[in-house]
């Protein structure tokens, strides 16, 4: 006997039928805190390019017809490799001034606003690296203050300024 539940799972099926594309306009990486914006174009700050001004979508798009999904797939090609897929720096930059018309000054910006980006994430790293360490001195402050219950402000000041002097002194080591 079959129960329901059984013979619902064995009519569970996938099937695709249509696919629809969107054509987007070109545009530099957009932020949300870009002071700057040329309609669909938009200042870049991914931080995944190697040097340069970073591409991304705009805002603006077109819709294409709907083509079936086996003729899609029997057009489209090859899939490309990473490699085929990287813009050179040069070509983004054409691309920005000469499709999209920003001015060197905005493309610099948005060149210096992905480098500060970088500069966060590298200290993130860093931070992160020291943080067992910075969490086992926290813990030791803690336990020392505890124990040596400071009496007045002065020797809450004293310990302070031994603890800055010892975090100072691990930092150096490491």
């Amino acid at each position: 006997m079959r129960t329901a539940t059984k013979e619902l799972q064995e009519e569970k099926a996938v099937n695709f039928d249509k696919i629809f594309t969107r054509q987007y306009s070109t545009a530099l990486s957009k932020s949300p805190m870009t002071s700057f914006n040329f309609s669909s174009k938009s200042t870049g700050d991914n931080p995944s390019v190697s040097s340069g001004p970073a591409l991304g979508l705009g805002w603006d798009f077109t819709d294409s017809m709907p083509i079936q999904v086996d003729e899609y797939e029997s057009l489209r090609g090859s899939r490309k490799d990473q490699k085929a897929m990287t813009v050179p720096r040069t070509v983004r930059e054409a691309i920005l001034k000469v499709d999209c018309g920003y001015s060197r000054m905005e493309l610099a910006r948005g060149v210096r606003k992905i480098n500060a980006i970088k500069a966060k994430r590298r200290q993130t790293i860093t931070n992160l690296q020291n943080q067992k360490a910075e969490e086992r001195l926290e813990e030791l402050r803690h336990y020392v203050n505890k124990r040596m219950m400071c009496k007045t402000k002065s020797d809450a000041e004293e310990m302070e300024m031994l603890w800055i002097k010892a975090a100072n002194y691990a930092a150096a080591k490491t």
